[in-house]
């Protein structure tokens, strides 16, 4: 007789066409039982604590990492700045500009104002600390040399990306959040899964070995072999 089905023994109902009707029993693993085995009880602590630590778990990993997440980005909007550049001209448009006076760029035509096409060019900035800095960096296609672009510098006045908005700062932090907790879940259940698959084959170790014994008494009897 399995365990389950010797906690349900005793437990029968009314016979229905001459068979008992047995009623199962959800926490019969916790009622004392003379057929109850060792297994069974640490099997229900097993089931107990792995359910608590995947609830709380996925709770609790979640949402601090939400909240982690969601406070870095939110940083990053205080860290960094919205400083105005200037787009300054290519060399060959500096190629054009100093030969605009002599003979030889008398036909060529004046490009200092043409937007670009290729998205990169060097803009200039004013640096906190008051200084003029300027690098390579992608502008608008449509951006002529000496019109005006917004970029994102750090407290040092470095050129940076620009922080996320608050909308995608939330979203980000939802799904990191929802990574992580996955990521427990799955932990959680595949413990639960290894932790019970070896029980199960411990009890199918000690059935065998409990079945061999019985099992050579029966064929011996009390008297000795049958014949």
């Amino acid at each position: 007789m399995s365990a389950r089905n010797a906690g349900n023994a005793g437990n029968a109902g009314p016979a229905e066409n001459g068979t008992p009707r047995v009623r199962r029993r959800t926490f019969w693993r916790w009622r004392r039982n003379p057929l109850r085995r060792r297994s069974d009880l640490l099997e229900a602590w097993l089931r107990l604590g792995l359910t608590v630590s995947l609830v709380l778990g996925v709770a609790v990993s979640g949402a601090l990492t939400g909240l982690a997440v969601h406070q870095d980005l939110t940083a990053l909007r205080y860290e960094r700045h919205q400083v105005t550049a200037e787009v300054q001209p290519g060399p060959e448009q500096q190629d054009d500009a100093g030969d605009s006076g002599t003979d030889g760029g008398a036909d060529r035509p004046d490009t200092g104002d043409a937007p670009r096409t290729d998205g990169i060019a060097v803009i200039e900035w004013t640096a906190p600390e008051g200084g003029t800095r300027s690098q390579e960096t992608l502008v608008p296609a449509d951006a002529a040399a000496g019109s005006e672009i917004t970029v994102w510098t750090d407290d040092s006045g470095r050129l940076v990306e620009e922080p996320p908005t608050p909308t995608e700062t939330a979203v980000q932090a939802l799904i990191a959040a929802a990574f992580v907790a996955g990521c427990w879940a799955l932990a959680v259940l595949l413990a639960r899964h290894a932790a019970l698959a070896a029980l199960n084959r411990r009890r199918e170790l000690e059935w065998e070995f409990e079945w061999a014994s019985v099992g050579s008494h029966w064929q011996t009897g009390p008297s000795g072999p049958e014949r």
